[in-house]
């Protein structure tokens, strides 16, 4: 679900991009009244601009899940053709979403060469998942006198899950209980924006925490963190 502030975005870009479709035709046509036909052809031009949007925004969510569950490797190229065929849509709004995912920091665009899936090195992963254990203290802080009673319930039984995730040494079910625990720390911290910089960083982080479970020992020591 977006948050307000997302929404409020989203609204302004639709916004955007329509009066840009609008002031196109207008120098092509030269007619700036607003009449029955000229309403219709900005309508038409509305809805393209939403629907470009929209398979953006999708193009956008897929390849992102797609970077996190590991389908590319570090260092593959994203080929405009091939991704074309995969996600069924056409170049624009993949090239838009590999734009936002560049600002992301999942893909790093090069002039020239293409996309490649980007593989932080050693010490910037460092620096990220440090960066991440301080949000999420911030998050504990504000939670511990903000949090309600419904949400301590939430928080108390995904971590009875997690529990026995790891007594089933199941890194897959303690990796969705563990990420539900985390989620809902960063809600009731009652800072909206708190909460979306946790977030972004914890999609960015994502195919790490994954694979970090399955090193020996380590469900164990995340368990120990939530006491």
């Amino acid at each position: 679900m977006r948050s307000e502030a997302e929404t409020l975005l989203l609204d302004a870009m639709i916004y955007h991009r329509c009066i840009i479709q609008i002031v196109r035709h207008v120098r092509v046509s030269g007619n700036p009244r607003f009449d029955n036909a000229s309403i219709g052809i900005h309508g038409r031009a509305v809805a393209t601009a939403m629907t470009e949007l929209s398979l953006s925004e999708q193009a956008y969510g897929q390849l992102r899940r797609m970077i996190v569950r590991l389908d590319f490797a570090p260092g593959d190229v994203l080929r405009e053709e091939a991704l074309q065929e995969t996600l069924g849509m056409s170049r624009t709004p993949i090239r838009e979403a590999c734009q936002k995912l560049a600002l992301s920091g999942l893909v790093e665009q090069l002039p020239r060469r293409g996309v490649f899936v980007r593989q932080p090195g050693p010490v910037e992963l460092i620096e990220m998942f440090e960066v991440m254990a301080e949000l999420e203290a911030s998050c504990a802080r504000l939670a511990a006198m903000r949090i309600t009673d419904a949400a301590l319930d939430e928080m108390r039984a995904a971590n009875a899950r997690c529990k026995a995730a790891v007594n089933a040494k199941d890194p897959v079910a303690y990796y969705k209980e563990n990420e539900t625990f985390h989620h809902i720390l960063y809600r009731q911290a009652g800072n909206g924006f708190l909460e979306q910089e946790c977030l972004r960083l914890h999609r960015r982080l994502k195919p790490f925490r994954r694979s970090q479970l399955r090193v020996r020992g380590r469900m164990g020591q995340s368990m120990q963190e939530h006491e």
